[in-house]
């Protein structure tokens, strides 16, 4: 009728306890771990680099554009001095 109860033995054995573990892990891991550092550190880190190139443009081409050449002026020097 109750097959040596090997259910009810696998249910206290094995079921409980790893259930329990997925409950404390759902509850602690995801919520501090998963939650709190991956994805509200992703979050900060977006954040503050938008900050930094929101105030880095000005929005007038000339000074992008100026930018643009000293940068291949220094790689040019680098590169010819390297040479």
């Amino acid at each position: 009728m109750n097959k040596w109860y090997f259910d009810e033995l696998i249910d206290v054995a094995i079921v409980r306890p790893f259930a329990w573990i997925g409950r404390v892990f759902r509850s602690t891991v995801e919520r501090v771990f998963v939650n709190g550092v991956l994805v509200g550190g992703s979050t900060g880190v977006v954040r503050a680099s938008s900050t930094a190139v929101r105030a880095a443009q000005s929005g007038l081409l000339r000074s992008y554009a100026s930018v643009l050449v000293i940068g291949l002026v220094a790689v040019s020097v680098y590169f010819l001095a390297h040479a």
